[in-house]
């Protein structure tokens, strides 16, 4: 009777747990009040971050120069890019090979050279090739390289065979000079007066006005990338390596003269001729085209100048109408240390200096008084910035100029160290020319050797002789990066009597990037008292074994 009773009582009280609560409606006129709402403490959401672009993959050619592929490798690592052992892999790729799309990115000129002191001119391309491969020529048996160069030229030529020897770029040049029959490859922009560029079939790779376009050893590196960031690659590549390792926008010719005294029997041939530029006539061609073109000019010219015809006279003057050979030549600059610039008084001196200007010749060594005289003449061309100066140590000694006097620039040693370091401030190169002792032989004498290798020592870089009637020996210092003409011989003077005054040295210097690269030997012969011409084969060549073995060079 109880359990009915228990049962009961238990599901009247879970009824009344379950059951919905009565809520009262809020009055129709009251405004519903908002229930507070809870407190909710979320996690920091980072933002959602821009993709990044992918960075991409760098492939590098194999045959690099090892001083490219180090600029494109800290290039790429400055701008995250990864470097890639895999072409196919790469998005980028740096290659030798051009193709539909591909950019250039930069190119380098090699050059043959022999030593300075050789009597060869010129060399074929298929006999570099022949010797390349391990063929070797009677005149040709070893190509020596450094390690960059080999590989460079790789796929241009080949692989290398054992007659090209790789040695260290310190030991290039001297490997040379020491190895008989051997020949050099290197960058255009690390030739030495020390060396000589050899023409290569033709084509004078030191011609700023050549076009590269068929020149054979000629290695282009071109630029694969398609993508934005490629493209920014490229131009922070194209900011980073110069377009090319010989640049004509960079280079400057300069040629300069010997001894040239336009009076006397030099006087009657250019009269007898008709053509007061008579003595111009046949190297003017060559000669107008340098960049700078340089002459001394010994004399003054002076109005109804006297015929000074008699061979021993020693006052020389020349005609004002000569100066047409001058403009003929495209003289540039005059070096003023010859030892008869007084030969006619100072108001003929000054004149002359007005006749250089007139005809928009720039001139040095010389002046309306010492301070124009000593002053260094600079030279701007193509942002190279050469200084020139000069000083007459022969004398005599009363057409020096003087504070207060017109002439030329008497020599003092202090007072030149002095005038090299005030223009080496202002230029790249110093040029500086003496007349010293006339010395008829192909060796100095020891006073001249003592001024002009002192003068070297004060921080010249290419100390010339224009005093000597005869040509002279050559020195090298600093291996090849200074060095001394001690005479270029007769340009246009009227001495005749034998082999050695006729002959002439015309140095043809380049100068790039603010450095001498290179000095060329033109040779000349005197003719008709007047008029230097371009020596013959055999002329060249004795004139050139003559000077070799005066400076002591060895040679074949």
């Amino acid at each position: 009777m109880f359990r009915p009773f228990l049962f009961l009582i238990f599901l009247i009280v879970l009824i009344g747990c379950t059951a919905e609560p009565v809520v009262t409606p809020p009055s129709p006129t009251s405004s519903p009040v908002p229930s507070p709402q809870p407190t909710i403490t979320r996690s920091p959401v980072p933002p959602t971050p821009t993709p990044a672009p992918e960075n991409p993959t760098l492939w590098l050619e194999p045959n690099l120069d090892s001083s490219l592929r180090a600029a494109i490798q800290d290039t790429a690592q400055s701008q995250n890019i990864t470097i890639s052992a895999d072409p196919n892999r790469a998005a980028i790729r740096i290659t030798l090979v051009q193709s539909p799309g591909s950019l250039l990115l930069t190119q380098n000129v090699y050059v043959v050279a022999d030593r300075f002191a050789t009597l060869r001119d010129g060399v074929q391309l298929g006999d570099i090739q022949h010797v390349w491969q391990g063929k070797a020529l009677a005149n040709i048996n070893v190509l020596l390289v450094t390690n960059d160069t080999a590989a460079a030229l790789t796929p241009l030529l080949g692989a290398p065979s054992s007659l090209v020897r790789v040695v260290t770029p310190e030991a290039l040049v001297d490997s040379v000079w020491k190895t008989p029959r051997a020949l050099a490859i290197l960058p255009f922009h690390e030739l030495t007066p020390r060396l000589a560029a050899q023409t290569l079939d033709g084509k004078n790779i030191l011609d700023g006005a050549r076009a590269l376009e068929a020149y054979p050893l000629l290695v282009r590196v071109y630029f694969q990338g398609a993508s934005e960031r490629a493209q920014h690659f490229y131009n922070a590549l194209r900011a980073r390596i110069p377009p090319t390792n010989r640049d004509p926008t960079r280079m400057t010719s300069l040629v300069m003269t010997g001894v040239t005294a336009m009076g006397r029997f030099t006087a009657q041939a250019i009269d007898a001729s008709g053509d007061p530029g008579f003595p111009a006539r046949v190297v003017a061609q060559i000669l107008a085209r340098a960049d700078i073109t340089h002459v001394s000019n010994e004399i003054p010219f002076v109005e109804n100048c006297p015929p000074n015809l008699v061979q021993d006279s020693i006052r020389l003057c020349s005609k004002p109408e000569y100066i047409e050979t001058f403009r003929a030549l495209g003289v540039d600059i005059v070096g003023l240390t010859g030892n008869h610039a007084g030969d006619f008084g100072y108001e003929n001196y000054i004149k002359t200096l007005q006749l250089y200007e007139q005809n928009g010749m720039k001139y040095y060594a010389g002046g309306r008084d010492e301070a124009e005289a000593r002053k260094p003449l600079i030279i701007t061309h193509n942002g190279n910035k050469i200084a020139f100066l000069g000083a007459n140590s022969f004398g005599p000694p009363s057409y020096w100029a003087t504070p207060n006097k017109p002439g030329t620039n008497g020599y003092d040693p202090e007072k030149m160290r002095q005038d090299i370091a005030a223009a080496r401030e202002q230029a790249d190169l110093v040029f500086v020319e003496y007349q010293a002792d006339e010395v008829y032989e192909y060796r100095p004498d020891a006073t001249n050797v003592q001024i002009f290798r002192r003068t070297l020592q004060d921080g010249a870089d290419v100390v010339t002789g224009v005093q000597n009637h005869h040509p002279a020996s050559i020195e090298f210092h600093d291996n090849g990066a200074r060095e001394i003409l001690y005479g270029l011989g007769n340009f246009s003077f009227d001495q005749m009597y034998s082999q050695e005054v006729r002959q002439g040295l015309i140095p043809r210097h380049l100068i790039y990037n603010g450095r001498l690269l290179q000095t060329e030997l033109l040779t000349t012969m005197l003719d008709k008292y007047a008029q230097p011409r371009w020596a013959s084969a055999s002329e060249r060549e004795k004139i050139l074994r003559a000077v070799f073995a005066a400076s002591g060079f060895k040679f074949e």
